[in-house]
């Protein structure tokens, strides 16, 4: 535990990294993070800053803790966004509080992260990886095929326009009834009954 989150690109090395060829993804830990098929929970326990912020913004579920904080340096030290910043911030809060936040590079507070929606929770640090770990065993206990296959078409379809979304979400859907069993169908009557029901059967 540091008081970091991310505090970005070690600076150092700046050359090194931004040199390097935009094609090059197998190292692009946003781009990896996007591919995750399952869903990603974050835990902001400080400062998240710049590249940090990009990271958390890859999240499927972001909380924070008191006193952490969101802040895009992006323009304090000449870099240019390449992770998704200038692209996911403004479609998140708006364009008027990216362009505040990114032209800026003033802090985003906690208090800010949740009344803007960038994080889903703000809690006293001891208690932020308890609440997370609870959160991911209610993940877990779903339906795993039915997670994986909800946060695609969420996340794919925010890229289309509406309509778009609304046929692609039709089509996945009806793809995956069709693979689905006999066994599949009553086990969704156990779910409904709750976990005695199925026990039982």
């Amino acid at each position: 535990q540091g008081r970091a989150f991310c505090a970005g690109i070690d600076l150092t090395a700046a050359q090194e990294v931004f040199r390097s060829s935009e094609a090059e993804l197998e190292f692009d830990v946003v781009h990896q993070m996007e591919r995750c098929p399952f869903p990603i929970i974050g835990c902001i326990n400080g400062a998240a800053i710049t590249a940090g912020f990009e990271i958390a913004l890859a999240c499927d579920m972001l909380m924070m803790a008191e006193g952490a904080y969101f802040a895009d340096t992006h323009c304090k030290f000449g870099i240019m966004p390449s992770w998704g910043l200038s692209q996911k911030l403004p479609r998140l809060v708006g364009a008027n509080r990216a362009r505040w936040a990114s032209l800026s590079a003033e802090r985003i507070s906690h208090e800010q992260a949740l009344a803007w929606g960038l994080v889903h929770a703000v809690l006293p640090l001891e208690q932020l990886v308890p609440r997370a770990v609870e959160l991911a065993c209610r993940v877990v206990a779903l339906v795993p095929q039915v997670v994986k296959g909800y946060k695609s078409v969420l996340n794919d379809g925010l890229q289309v326009p509406l309509g778009q979304g609304r046929e692609m979400e039709r089509q996945r859907a009806f793809a995956y009834y069709a693979t689905l069993t006999e066994e599949d169908f009553l086990e969704m009557k156990r779910r409904l009954r709750g976990p005695k029901a199925r026990a039982k059967l």
